[in-house]
């Protein structure tokens, strides 16, 4: 059971990554908000498994770095469950990670650097804020 929070928090890592690439804001304005600390709860949509990890809703916490040129570090911090470190490449407002089936993302930065992501897929559903 390890193994699926494992990929449910995956799924949304690289949603996060991908919901990043589709904000409003200008392509430059968008790789330049990625940095900073994230916050949001992430829900898990298949009853059964919510018994597994004591309910099915969650925090998690994210925290982005400019590492160089366009690359980006996520550390990912999940209250339950294992998190992860991953690189994230953005140029021209384009996030590069592996497309997940069945994904819906909608993100948006104002001029204040608040951003919002709503990630959906198929075994989980997340609301991050840039804080």
């Amino acid at each position: 059971m390890n193994n699926k929070i494992n990929l449910l928090i995956s799924g949304l890592i690289m949603g996060f990554a991908a919901a990043s690439a589709y904000s409003d804001e200008g392509a430059n304005d968008l790789c330049s908000k990625l940095p900073g600390h994230w916050q949001g709860i992430y829900t898990i949509k298949n009853l059964d498994h919510c018994q597994a990890y004591n309910g099915c809703t969650h925090l998690v916490m994210a925290d982005t770095t400019y590492l160089s040129g366009n690359t980006f570090m996520l550390k990912l911090y999940p209250a339950v469950g294992q998190g992860g470190e991953f690189k994230i490449q953005c140029e021209n407002g384009e996030i590069t990670s592996p497309v997940n089936p069945g994904n819906s993302i909608k993100a948006s930065c104002d001029s204040m650097n608040h951003c919002f992501v709503i990630y959906s897929d198929p075994m989980l559903t997340s609301e991050m804020a840039k804080l």
